[in-house]
């Protein structure tokens, strides 16, 4: 038995000498003098040049990084790499900074036309990709017109298989472009990739769609010792490779890529092309950054997966800081242990030196229990995590030979500063040597991530993609795909064919409630559509049509009823739709249940809730509905963001007032803060003019307070109100805004309320608009401060972060006491101007 479990030991480390084997020889073969721009005394991993030995007989030179006393110090050039042709080359992440940070409207194009090292080849095939990709739909494939190559990860759940095949997908890359088959990636153990990596916004999109995977079956399987060759004879529309340490050999022995540049130079810029942190994974790394006060670039990382005795582990500790001193002197460092006794040692002594050292809060999981999907999800999730983080930093030390650390260094800002296995060192505490650090590199996520927020709403820029975003469990997908279907077959002969639920705001309706009552229930409407199989449709007849103001995105889900279908349907329904509509979920739940002879139901629900309890607990109580999607994915709060974009986009006439407002008052989309203050909530048709002034202004500190240094818009039903946040912010030169009038008489009204108007027949359609602009500039914010009523919730849940969020004031009662706060987060208790001043200026 013990024998055994050594021989598995044995297997396991030969594994994952083999994956940094293979890692760290791409990297060499493709550019012989990979190293050639360092300075004398900078320590790198290198590997044996013969290319005629097999991928097993590849072996990681040991460097023996004992240190001297020499006062030359390692200078890291963040910015450029020098070719042998001479000629200045910059990253693509490095450059994409520096566009957002030079030009933050800058149009949006495609990644591989702006990377300096991705040769011809490639960039060609990423441009015939996305052309391809748009055209890959159930009837084309039914048709036979598109081919398709798939990487398929391996079933077990282990990273560093996984890490392989990232490592291949260049090479795979080159076979797909010589094909002309559509790449494609099927990772779904133990969770989909998705949940961890997603296409960038301008990148490659290799995501495997829900309803292709029936054809698995169908295709072609090709595994590591049929090579490349067996691919391109294939006929079949569809190719299977499953990849192995042979192909891996072969793609090594034969330079399969056809890339002359620098492979680690080429792969980060592929990696930036091709992948982008989820939001769970994004969010767990702001996490551990913020909790750290870390900036990219600034520290050097450590990764050790040693298992050290207690009775050595501070000996190995100065060991492995030693080391890492002489990438770094003087630090910080960022370190991640699979030990938390070593995590635990290397704070305490570096705090006894006053050397900074990070840690992450959530410590490096290994798969004890292979049958638990949650533990193992667990893994997953903190490897890209960590990823990352590893990436982010001037350089990297690992301790032994893992995949993880290798991937880390190819797809960071410098992928030649990276020291492998080494002995104990001296540790060197000259902390002069400081390079200097682009200001950008702090923005790592900026551009390239595809944020939650208002970038899906700007120019009218939406998630085209039946299975666009992972936060949207399957069953909404499956939803989506079965309601265009059935829609876009929908005429006036089949029409009572189907049932419909309408969420409704009808003539007949006496109440109807703002646009948050009506349109926040979405998540739960959406689920009973589902359950019992009906088209949701969005019906207002009060004041105006939805479809004046929101119409349903290019791809997304087509939400509108043709007039001629209401027509029909208010025949079917009755004059007051009598028995067919309903107040309340628990009414409408039991109308559905016995209302199948029905063909429509219409919802016209208010309750302060929307529904967000009773949908977390038909979740619960269904677990199927939460097969296939993300851990984000059964929250209400998750699920109304994503679902909200798949429904909603400006009409033009809107998203130009929100353009204009954007850029006169000098607003970017997730840089500045938001405060709502609901002065006349309910019945209430005005307020003490004193008690409107101190809210206003509390409103605008709280929001301060949220994100410091930043903008704060300022929204509310009340123009005296606006009024006083305008005058507050003159009175101390505050960085305040607002929705202005654009004529005497509206800088005297009051905001028209969409259910508190009796004139709303014979009033225009645009004098609805500030609703639904303000809103927009809610969702565009990166935090909001709220007072009552669900308008401003309403404009959270929409916001760069929605767990970003204060209400200042509830019921009648204020519930914070916010001062102003400045950028150095200062807190300053300012004078509030008087009614008097305010009322003057109107």
């Amino acid at each position: 038995m013990k024998k055994c479990q050594l021989n598995k030991k044995l297997t396991r480390l030969a594994s994952l000498v083999l994956i940094l084997v293979y890692v760290v020889t791409l990297t060499r073969v493709y550019k012989r003098h990979f190293d050639s721009s360092l300075q004398p005394n900078m320590v790198a991993v290198t590997a044996r040049e013969s290319l005629r030995l097999p991928l097993q007989q590849h072996a990681l030179k040991r460097v023996n990084c004992r240190a001297t006393n020499s006062s030359s110090r390692t200078l890291i050039n963040y910015n450029t790499t020098v070719t042998p042709m001479g000629q200045s080359r910059e990253k693509l992440q490095l450059k994409m900074n520096r566009v957002h940070a030079d030009n933050t409207n800058a149009p949006l194009e495609n990644l591989w036309n702006i990377s300096d090292y991705l040769p011809v080849w490639m960039k060609e095939y990423f441009e015939w990709h996305s052309e391809k990709r748009q055209e890959l739909s159930i009837d084309a494939w039914k048709a036979g017109k598109v081919a398709v190559l798939v990487l398929q990860c391996p079933t077990k759940t282990i990273f560093d298989d996984w890490i392989m095949h990232f490592t291949m997908i260049p090479y795979v890359l080159r076979i797909a472009f010589e094909t002309n088959r559509i790449f494609l990636i099927d990772c779904g153990i133990p969770l989909p990739l998705t949940d961890f990596l997603v296409p960038p916004i301008g990148g490659m999109d290799w995501r495997f769609p829900n309803w292709l995977k029936a054809s698995l079956a169908e295709g072609s399987v090709i595994r590591n010792q049929e090579g490349r060759r067996n691919v391109s004879k294939d006929q079949n529309s569809m190719v299977v490779l499953q990849i192995g340490y042979n192909m891996a050999a072969e793609a090594l022995k034969t330079n399969g890529t056809d890339i002359d540049a620098p492979f680690a130079e080429v792969y980060h810029d592929f990696w930036r092309v091709s992948f982008t942190p989820s939001e769970t994974v994004r969010k767990n790394i702001e996490k551990v950054i913020r909790s750290n006060h870390m900036a990219p670039t600034a520290y050097t990382s450590i990764y050790s997966s040693e298992e050290t005795s207690n009775d050595n582990i501070l000996g190995r500790v100065r060991e492995i800081l030693g080391c890492a001193s002489q990438l770094h002197p003087g630090g910080p460092y960022f370190m991640m242990a699979v030990n938390e006794k070593l995590s635990q040692a290397a704070s305490a002594l570096a705090a006894s030196q006053s050397v900074a050292i990070y840690t992450s809060p959530q410590e490096i999981l290994h798969p004890v229990d292979k049958n638990s999907e949650t533990s193992t999800s667990l893994v997953f999730l903190h490897h890209f995590v960590h990823l990352y983080l590893m990436g982010m930093g001037r350089c990297l030390l690992s301790t032994g030979p893992n995949g993880l650390a290798s991937l880390a260094a190819l797809i960071g800002y410098n992928s030649k500063c990276l020291l492998s296995q080494p002995h104990s060192c001296e540790w060197k505490m000259d902390s002069n040597d400081q390079s200097p650090l682009l200001e950008q590199n702090k923005q790592y996520f900026r551009r390239e991530m595809p944020q939650k927020g208002s970038d899906f709403t700007s120019g009218g820029l939406v998630e085209t993609s039946p299975h666009s975003t992972s936060s949207l469990p399957q069953w909404m997908e499956d939803y989506f795909v079965w309601h265009n279907h059935t829609k876009s077959n929908l005429n006036k002969a089949n029409w009572n064919s189907t049932k419909y639920l309408i969420i409704g705001c009808l003539e007949s309706h006496k109440n109807c409630g703002g646009i948050s009552d009506r349109l926040k229930p979405l998540p739960m409407t959406l689920l009973q559509a589902y359950r019992y199989q009906r088209l949701l449709l969005i019906w207002w007849e009060k004041p105006k049509p939805l479809e004046e103001f929101l119409v349903p995105p290019s791809g997304g889900v087509d939400w509108m009823a043709p007039q001629w279908l209401r027509d029909n349907l208010k025949r079917e329904m009755g004059e007051r739709a009598t028995g067919s509509w309903t107040g309340s979920f628990e009414q409408g739940e039991a109308l559905l249940q016995g209302g199948h002879f029905k063909v429509s139901i219409v919802f016209k629900i208010q309750t302060p809730s929307a529904g967000e309890n009773l949908f977390r607990e038909k979740l619960q109580k269904d677990l199927s509905l939460l097969k296939g999607s993300s851990r984000d994915g059964s929250t209400y709060k998750e699920v109304f963001h994503h679902l909200f974009r798949r429904f909603f986009r400006p009409v033009p006439r809107i998203q130009d007032q929100i353009d204009e407002k954007m850029q006169a008052q000098g607003l970017i989309p997730g840089e500045y803060t938001a405060a709502h203050l609901r002065a006349l909530y309910g019945k209430r048709n005005d307020r003490d003019l004193v008690e409107m002034v101190d809210l206003a202004v509390l409103g605008v500190n709280c929001a301060s307070n949220l994100y410091p240094g930043r903008p704060v818009y300022f929204a509310s039903d009340s123009s005296f109100a606006t009024k006083a946040a305008k005058t507050y912010a003159h009175m101390h030169g505050l960085p305040v805004t607002s929705f202005g009038p654009s004529n005497v008489t509206e800088a005297t009204s009051n905001p028209i309320h969409l259910d508190k108007d009796p004139d709303w027949r014979a009033r225009n359609t645009s004098s609805y608009d500030a609703t639904f602009v303000d809103l927009y500039m809610l969702a565009q914010s990166r935090c909001v401060a709220h007072s009552n009523g669900g308008y401003g919730s309403f404009g959270s849940l929409l916001s760069y972060d929605a767990d970003c969020n204060m209400r200042f004031f509830k019921g009648s009662h204020k519930i914070k006491r916010c001062m102003w706060m400045s950028n150095n987060g200062e807190r300053q208790d300012l004078a509030v101007p008087n009614v008097t001043m305010i009322t003057m200026s109107l």
